[in-house]
Formats: C-alpha cells, structure tokens, sequence
C-alpha cells in the first residue's frame, strides 16, 4: 500500500468534488437568475398594460364617440357616490357618472353606472366583475325626431348589448375608459321607428365626486 499514491488520489477526487459542487452552485444561481427574470418580466408586462390606458381629457368632461362621430357630454358632468336601499333590507353602493351634450331640457345625455351589493367599496378595475359581483351599465339618451329615446347595455339577454368600464382612479376624481353597444327595446315601427341600437367606442371619462 503506497501512502503517496493514496494522497494523490484523495486529493484528486476533493479536487473534482469542489469542481463538481461549483457547478451546482453555479447552475443554482443561473435557476433562480432565471426565475427573478421570469417574475421580473411578468410584473413589467402587467404595468405596461395598466399604462396604455391614457385619460387625455380634463378633468370635467365625458366623450365617446357614437356610431363612429365624436360626441361631448361636458355640460353638468360630474359623478355621485350613493348608498341606496335595495332588496331584503340590504344596502347597495351606487357610482353614477353622467353628462350632457348642451344645457337644454331635452340634451341628449349619457350615464355610466356602476352597483355593488352587499355595500362595499367600488375600486379601480374592469366592470362588470362577476367575482366581485360589482355590475356596470351604460345609458345614452338619444334625440330622435324631438324626443329623447333611451338606449341601454347590460340589460338584454342579447349578449351584442353589452358594455365595459375601466376605472384607472378613484377618490375625490373618477377617470376611466369605456365602449359598447347599447340597445333600445320595443317601439314604433317604419319610418317612426328609433334606431334599434348605437355603438359607443374610444369613450373616456374624467370627473369630479361630487358628494
């Protein structure tokens, strides 16, 4: 037995020991590089798309455009936080945002509503919200032939009347986006007869709370 050969060998195997185990190590390291990376890369795609909704409108004013036709709602725009008696003695939360196109009596007008029950608080995000079961609706006021006829989303069957809302800031201001289609029910027929339904697009909306 040759204690020197021993020696050579021990320290041989040690040697590639402490190499094998600075390759773990490194690989270890490059792994959990990786995954910061991933998470890293995750949280900057979910700020990126919170950023690409821009509210270019001052503060004051609600626009949409109406079947393709940019359409102002500024007089009296201002939005109202409620709570209201509901069903079986429960309470409802109600954000109302609403405005006109001029100052007179027959204006036509829009109101962009949002409902929670039981009452909570309505935050930022994208409504309707069925698991935070807060609900949203879109309602214009249209001028036909003199009189104003009322369209609105979310309130058929019909899944082509639908709308949606992205609430991006809210405290003593509401600022948000929104678009759909909105529909009117049953009516006159021929040439009496409303347009059945108009679509809203590239809507914007930028108010006070009033109360």
């Amino acid at each position: 037995w040759c204690w020197i050969c021993h020696l050579k060998t021990s320290r041989g195997t040690l040697a590639v020991s402490l190499v094998e185990r600075k390759k773990q190590n490194n690989m270890k390291k490059i792994f959990i590089l990786t995954i910061l990376s991933i998470i890293s890369l995750s949280c900057c795609k979910d700020d990126d798309a919170d950023s690409k909704i821009n509210i270019t409108i001052p503060v004051g004013s609600i626009v949409g455009k109406i079947d393709g036709v940019e359409t102002f709602f500024n007089t009296e725009a201002h939005a109202t936080l409620d709570t209201i008696p509901w069903t079986f003695g429960r309470d409802a939360v109600k954000l109302s945002i609403k405005g006109k196109k001029n100052s007179n009596n027959n204006s036509e007008n829009i109101l962009i509503w949002f409902f929670v029950t039981p009452v909570r608080e309505i935050d930022e995000g994208t409504y309707p919200d069925l698991n935070k079961q807060i609900y949203h609706y879109v309602e214009f006021n249209n001028l036909w032939n003199g009189n104003l006829y009322n369209y609105g989303s979310n309130r058929y069957v019909d899944e082509f009347y639908s709308s949606k809302s992205t609430i991006v800031r809210i405290d003593s201001l509401v600022q948000g986006v929104f678009n759909g289609n909105v529909g009117i029910g049953a009516g006159a027929e021929g040439i009496q007869q409303p347009p059945l339904y108009h679509k809203i697009t590239d809507g914007q909306f930028n108010v006070k709370i009033m109360n």
